[in-house]
């Protein structure tokens, strides 16, 4: 599970650092901690036949986890401070206090993983292990870099590919154009990594702009993104014309790809533009914006490219692709990342499938089409499954009939939390008593439901909340929809009558 909880902060790091215009020093660390974290989760990925003390290593992996996890809510909720901060000392405040919990994270993380895999190391027959004697720096990063997924906007990629690596030798502005949240930012990265356009560019770098700009921030960052490849270290000490005198020398004479995402403004790209020579060797920029007369100001001729909305049918297979790789993310799933587009599916399906002809599970309902809509469990192999969970401090499960002793004295600060009772006033005390900034998933259960009501009146302060269920809830009242954490992303009835209050 250690797997899962370096994926889940790996991922909330790149959120983080796409959301947040944050100062280079900061951003560079963040960059340096994400390499160090797949690098250990490539080692990870690793088969090993432990023959030693497992409940030394089980407990040793639980705190992992349990650091993990923490650094990731810790970096959720310094991050939030930071985008909300109402002034710019504040605001500095808060990206500083951030920089210093991924320093000291960074380190912690970096002496546990390796007291760990010595110890693994030990313990293990594994050759590939001992060989790679923890050893993780000179790790590959693109090796690790998921797959985006790209459902209903194929076309577009051979499109923009095309425009890429083909063409005037000239250089040239493409330009990427849509609303928010619709892939603008997906298929860029996605072209930024393909094997192709990696082969025929000399030079990549990438920048995210956003709507808060700041030229010296952008240098910096494009320059950073060079020197990965070995174009030498940065004097941060240079000013604004030094490092765009810099980043010139660096570009001139080679076929270069220079990824722009998230820009804002026209005085952004007038700002920078001059940094891009022209040497007639075929390179490109890649700009995506939400603004279109921003993407028809910086284009070299050629209209933008608009991205559409997807229809139903494209929605809801996103949707179901989202939701493999959450299963997976959880660490249910083993995956090599260069093949998730293709084969992660296909694996989660036949993880169902195994599990259903060993007889550890059983198949409830069939979609019309044949395929597995919902299963269950026999109540043996459920018990053992929340032994375990509770024991890695996965998800703990509250019962009414349980003794007082048997509720985990950690179980309010879990990250999966269950309650199920025959009284919906066991429900609520329960809920009541959940600590706030821990839990991302609460499910909720009445197996006899009363009459009584459900307030959820605290429901903003669980900062980190992701997934809200009820089920077999009589009265459910809920605060209006601007009261939810906006951390929330599922939210989900069933048998439950729902009542919102006003704002």
């Amino acid at each position: 599970m250690a797997y899962a909880a370096i994926t889940s902060l790996i991922t909330t790091l790149e959120t983080a650092e796409t959301n947040t215009s944050s100062p280079f020093t900061l951003f560079y660390l963040q960059e340096k901690f994400m390499e160090k974290l797949k690098s250990f989760r490539a080692i990870l990925e690793k088969p090993c036949n432990i023959t030693g003390d497992l409940e030394v290593l089980t407990m040793m992996e639980a705190e992992i986890i349990e650091l993990l996890n923490t650094t990731e809510d810790m970096v959720i909720l310094k991050t939030r401070r930071a985008t909300t901060a109402k002034t710019k000392i504040k605001r500095i405040v808060a990206f500083w206090k951030l920089y210093y919990l991924l320093k000291l994270a960074r380190s912690r993380i970096d002496s546990k993983m390796n007291r760990w895999l010595a110890m693994q190391n030990r313990y293990t027959n594994s050759k590939d292990l001992r060989a790679q004697n923890l050893t993780v720096a000179n790790t590959s990063q693109h090796d690790f870099e998921s797959e985006n997924v790209m459902v209903g906007h194929e076309n577009a990629f051979e499109i923009m590919q095309d425009q890429l690596a083909r063409g005037a030798t000239e250089l040239q502005v493409i330009s990427i154009v849509g609303m928010g949240g619709i892939g603008k930012s997906t298929l860029a990265i996605k072209l930024y990594n393909d094997p192709f356009i990696m082969s025929h560019f000399d030079i990549r770098a990438k920048v995210i702009v956003s709507q808060e700009y700041c030229k010296r921030n952008v240098l910096l960052r494009l320059l950073s993104s060079i020197s990965g490849s070995g174009s030498g270290s940065i004097d941060e000490e240079q000013d604004d014309g030094q490092l765009a005198d810099r980043l010139q020398k660096h570009l001139k004479g080679k076929r270069y790809l220079i990824v722009i995402d998230d820009i804002w403004a026209k005085e952004a790209w007038d700002d920078i533009k001059q940094c891009f020579p022209d040497c007639n060797y075929g390179s490109r920029i890649l700009l995506t914006t939400r603004n279109m007369k921003v993407a028809e100001y910086a284009s070299s001729g050629k209209p933008p490219y608009q991205m559409r909305l997807l229809n139903f049918n494209e929605s809801w297979n996103l949707l179901h692709k989202k939701l493999v790789r959450l299963w997976a993310a959880e660490g249910f799933l083993k995956v090599e990342w260069k093949e998730w587009e293709t084969k992660i599916e296909e694996v989660a399906e036949q993880y169902i499938k195994d599990l259903v002809d060993r007889g550890l599970i059983f198949i409830h309902y069939l979609s019309f089409d044949r395929k597995i809509k919902a299963c269950g469990m026999h109540d043996l192999i459920r018990e053992l499954c929340l032994r375990e969970a509770h024991k890695i401090n996965f998800v703990n499960v509250t019962v009414e009939d349980q003794k007082p002793c048997e509720h985990s004295r950690r179980f309010f600060t879990k990250r999966r939390i269950c309650i199920q009772s025959e009284e919906s006033s066991f429900v609520s005390n329960r809920l009541s008593k959940v600590r706030q900034n821990k839990a991302r998933s609460i499910l909720l259960f009445i197996r006899n439901p009363s009459s009584s009501r459900i307030g959820l009146h605290n429901l903003y302060n669980l900062y980190l909340l992701e997934e809200l269920k009820f089920d077999g809830m009589p009265h459910s009242t809920l605060p209006p929809p601007e009261a939810f954490p906006k951390n929330l992303k599922k939210l989900s009835f069933s048998k439950t009558r729902v009542n919102f209050e006003d704002s």
